[in-house]
C-alpha cells in the first residue's frame, strides 16, 4: 500500500475472519460480521483472512491516512 494511504473495508455479505500480522496463526482470527469495518494502513498492512464456503463480499475504499479516525485502526 502506498505511504499516506489507507484501505477501509466493510463486510457486506458472507462469513469472514481476519487477523493482523505476517505469520498465519488461526488462533488470532476474529469473526467479522456483516457491517464490520477494518482499516489497513501503510504501517499495518500485513494480515491474513479466511472466508466461509460462500465467501465474503467487501466494499473497499482507499483514503488519505491523515483523515482517518485513529480509533478505527487495526492493531497488531
Amino acid at each position: 500500500m502506498d505511504e499516506g494511504k489507507a484501505a477501509i473495508a466493510t463486510v457486506l455479505a458472507g462469513d469472514m475472519k481476519l487477523a493482523m500480522g505476517r505469520q498465519c496463526d488461526e488462533s488470532k482470527l476474529r469473526d467479522l460480521l456483516v457491517g464490520s469495518v477494518f482499516v489497513l494502513t501503510h504501517d499495518n498492512v500485513a494480515h491474513f483472512a479466511t472466508t466461509g464456503p460462500a465467501g465474503a463480499q467487501l466494499m473497499l475504499m482507499i483514503a488519505p491516512e491523515k483523515d482517518l479516525n485513529t480509533d478505527l485502526l487495526c492493531q497488531n
